[in-house]
């Protein structure tokens, strides 16, 4: 067993990782260093001393203690033990050879008392360096700046011109000018249409011939197309159920209205098992034999991951081999340019086309107003026996509806919510004879 105890394995630890320090044995090194400081603290390291220090050379003999009587020996023996400090406390004493701990706190780079002294020395003196001269001007300078900005703005302006004159500028008028950022779009105008279109020359008191029959065949197309829709809905509804009459219509209505009543009573009277079930059902009914056994999905299983490595391969190098393509991609990227130039310039143009025309802006479809024409019986000589057509308010507002700056509108109907109560008054009713 002994044998077994001193050859006793060594363990196999990495010392170069943190995780094997805690492993290994550092009784000798404690063992060390605990002997080290016990060493300074009772006198310093042995091996740093001299022969002289350890050493003492004693020449005088041993003189042993005259003792006269027993009772004298005791006295002496107790006076000793009373002088003898013990060895626990002989450690905390002051050793003269070891050197106290000294750290410098506080400590001061050279020449900054110097400098301080100097730094008093011109507060007393009262004088100024360069710097604090240039931001006593600077300071004095802002202040007066900021007087005279508080009087301008609390001060009311005052300035003699005349405020219906013409040679006034906008720099002599107290108006502030609010500056703002305005978008692009800011300036355009939503259309092209004047906002006072100039009237045909047909519709003029005294017209020429040709204007005024040009003015006449405008007018006349207006009301072909009125009278077209019409007739296309005519054709649609009166047209096709002239010979029906009500008690006709009632009949019809009522086999429409009760048609699949009955056959749906039979089919609720019928049994479901007579029913074809394959019909009923959404999927169809699932056999036995047919069932995919664990086998058969795993194949598929492994052909679907194969499709899909497969599919990844192939982009992949796809992709590689675009590097080789890379002047037919040039075009490609150059006709796509052009493409999309072409399709600006198109824009553009529709753009232009229809800032002629009114924007649908609400849910109502803008209508033209009617020609003010007058007849060939109507028209007179001079402008004073001219009857005046149309309204100017009407006019107006069908300009701004024109030029999409108001949504298309309709009158308003007035509806009334309840019946109104008939009734006779006294004072009208006959006399009862």
């Amino acid at each position: 067993m002994e044998n077994k105890q001193q050859t006793r394995k060594k363990l196999r630890i990495s010392k170069n990782k943190k995780k094997g320090w805690k492993k290994t044995d550092i009784t000798e090194v404690e063992e060390f260093l605990e002997d080290q400081r016990l060493q300074e603290r009772t006198g310093g390291l042995v091996a740093e001393k001299k022969d002289e220090q350890l050493f003492i050379v004693d020449k005088a003999p041993e003189e042993e203690p005259q003792i006269q009587n027993f009772f004298t020996f005791q006295r002496e023996k107790e006076r000793r033990k009373i002088q003898k400090i013990l060895k626990c406390h002989s450690h905390l004493q002051f050793d003269p050879r070891i050197k106290p701990a000294r750290i410098a706190h506080n400590l001061r780079k050279p020449g900054i008392e110097r400098r301080h002294e100097r730094v008093v020395e011109r507060i007393k003196s009262g004088k100024k360096t360069k710097t604090e001269i240039q931001a006593e001007k600077q300071r004095r300078t802002d202040r007066k700046l900021k007087r005279e900005t508080r009087r301008k703005e609390h001060r009311l302006f005052k300035k003699s011109y005349d405020l219906w004159g013409t040679e006034n500028t906008e720099e002599d008028l107290p108006v502030k000018k609010q500056k703002f950022n305005p978008p692009k779009h800011h300036r355009e105008k939503p259309t092209l249409v004047s906002a006072v279109e100039i009237p045909h020359p047909g519709a003029s008191y005294n017209p020429a011939f040709d204007d005024y029959q040009a003015l006449i065949e405008k007018a006349h197309n207006v009301e072909v197309k009125k009278t077209k829709i019409e007739k296309k809905i005519y054709n649609a509804l009166d047209a096709k159920f002239k010979s029906l009459d009500k008690a006709e219509l009632e009949k019809t209505w009522l086999t429409e209205m009760s048609a699949g009543l009955a056959d749906d009573d039979a089919v609720e009277d019928n049994d479901i098992g007579d029913l074809d079930l394959d019909k009923i059902s959404v999927n169809p009914p699932v056999q036995r034999e047919k069932k995919k056994t664990k086998i058969q999905r795993n194949k598929e299983k492994k052909l679907k991951q194969q499709e899909k490595l497969h599919h990844n391969d192939k982009v992949k190098k796809l992709r590689a081999n675009e590097i080789f393509r890379l002047k037919s991609i040039k075009k490609e990227v150059k006709e796509k340019e052009k493409k999309v130039e072409q399709k600006k310039e198109e824009r553009l143009k529709r753009e232009a086309k229809n800032k002629t025309k009114t924007r649908k802006i609400g849910k109502m479809k803008f209508e033209e107003p009617n020609l003010e024409i007058k007849l060939t019986d109507e028209l007179e000589g001079s402008l004073r026996l001219l009857k005046p057509e149309g309204h100017l308010f009407e006019d107006r507002f069908k300009s701004l509806q024109k030029r999409s700056i108001i949504e298309p509108r309709v009158q308003a109907r007035r509806t009334r919510k309840y019946k109104p109560k008939v009734f006779d008054k006294r004072s009208h009713r006959p006399e009862e004879t």
